[in-house]
């Protein structure tokens, strides 16, 4: 939701008004959200599996990711109304 009105900021800002250079603004605002997705998965992914060694650490890990993501959203819910 809030992507496509910071890529119009980040042009707009840029003063881009060619074709060519606003496609490939957007071409690598896409290509860099796609890396920190990934990129947050797989240190995710890591984190989990080392914790998961330690059953004390993984539950508190665990606990964590769970508040943030409920809370954030609950956060996004509000947001919206």
């Amino acid at each position: 939701m809030e992507s496509p009105t910071q890529l119009a900021i980040i042009t707009n800002a840029a003063g881009v008004h060619n074709m060519t250079a606003a496609l490939l603004q957007l071409t690598l605002f896409v290509i860099g959200l796609l890396i920190s997705t990934i990129l947050i998965t797989i240190l995710l992914s890591w984190g989990f599996l080392k914790a998961s060694i330690k059953k004390k650490v993984y539950i508190i890990f665990g606990s964590v990711t769970g508040i943030y993501s409920i809370s954030l959203g609950a956060w996004m819910a509000v947001e919206l109304f």
